[in-house]
């Protein structure tokens, strides 16, 4: 691996200029040894326009000097993970086939492989089958060891879902939920042995997720708790007034399963979604069915003029407006965060280690 000099060459003038043509005869009339020259930041001409997505100008830099593709700059990057790190998905499997898998080798003197695992699961780009070169196992889970303290690297890996996965989140519990998701969809992709990895404390990646979600698990338990007893009372009042408790469907009683549920860390996955989605489901269905009772008692009782009937109706109607109004978005919400399509929304290839 070659580099001749730091300062900028005519092509890199060339390319942050955006003059294309020109950087394309500057390629057919440098020098090989003039190709791989870099800037201040190590950056070789390849690396500038792997990084900015320009394939038509990457086809005839490796075309002519393919060794672009091994030169790392100064922060530790390779062309292939430079593209990769900001999710350039046709440069990524462009470079990936032209980048020699031996310099993928996680070993002592290269960490491309699982860099580029990296940021291909923190971008969701699960299209590329990455095969790193057979090594010792103990080579490997060395390696992985001396990665895994990063902190950056934990939250990449499935200790912390990146930030864009909470957008629209509204509640403790539910952001516990996708931080669950996260996690359970990155151990389906990566290989076995790396579930139980561990880093320089001694700590699995299971560890380091419940280690990271301490306060989020204060305040997700918080929250259920809150939520259940307020709904707990409503279906209390529910069965008080209720005069034909026939038509009463038992809510509460899912609420109760959620007060008295240990509110395990596994719990928050799919069991107590589901209970407070029931919960709310026949909460909606008590306050329905007891309206159209005693809507239906008064007729019976009273026999009351149409204009009365249609007044009363409608003066029912407004507390189960009201309620549904407040809570439906919740039960969707909920609904929606457990049962729809997974948190990468495609069909993931497992991470082959060769």
């Amino acid at each position: 691996m070659s580099k001749v000099g730091f300062s900028e060459t005519i092509l890199h003038v060339a390319i942050k200029a955006e003059e294309v043509e020109i950087a394309k005869e500057l390629i057919e009339m440098m020098s090989i040894p003039d190709l791989e020259k870099t800037d201040c930041n190590g950056h070789t001409a390849l690396s500038f326009v792997a990084f900015q997505g320009r394939m038509f100008l990457v086809e005839p830099l490796v075309n002519k000097n393919p060794n672009l593709l091994n030169i790392v700059d100064k922060a530790g990057n390779i062309p292939l993970t430079r593209a990769c790190g900001v999710g350039l998905k046709e440069m990524t499997d462009y470079l990936y086939l032209k980048t020699s898998p031996v310099f993928l080798d996680p070993g002592k003197q290269s960490n491309h492989g699982f860099h580029l695992i990296r940021c291909c699961i923190a971008n969701k780009m699960f299209g590329l089958e990455v095969k790193l070169p057979a090594t010792a196992n103990s080579e490997v889970r060395v390696h992985v060891t001396d990665q895994g303290h990063d902190e950056k690297n934990s939250r990449k890996l499935g200790g912390l879902a990146p930030d864009f996965e909470h957008a629209g989140i509204s509640s403790p519990a539910l952001q516990m939920q996708r931080e669950l998701q996260w996690f359970k969809e990155v151990e389906k992709i990566v290989p076995e042995w790396f579930k139980e990895a561990k880093n320089e404390n001694g700590e699995t990646p299971k560890d380091v997720f419940t280690k990271s979600h301490r306060e989020l698990v204060k305040e997700r338990e918080k929250w259920m708790r809150d939520t259940s007893g307020s709904f707990i009372i409503v279906s209390i009042l529910l069965v008080t007034i209720m005069f034909a408790v026939a038509f009463t469907v038992p809510g509460g009683l899912m609420f109760l399963g959620i007060l008295t549920s240990r509110q395990a860390e596994e719990d928050f996955h799919v069991s107590l979604p589901k209970k407070l989605m029931i919960g709310l489901f026949t909460l909606f269905v008590s306050i329905a069915t007891m309206m159209a009772s005693f809507c239906a008692a008064l007729l019976m009782v009273l026999q009351v003029q149409r204009w009365a009937l249609i007044f009363v109706l409608s003066m029912a109607s407004i507390p189960i407006t009201l309620f549904v109004w407040s809570q439906f978005p919740l039960l969707v919400e909920i609904f929606v965060s457990t049962y729809a399509s997974g948190i990468f929304k495609k069909k993931t290839k497992r991470w082959l280690i060769s």
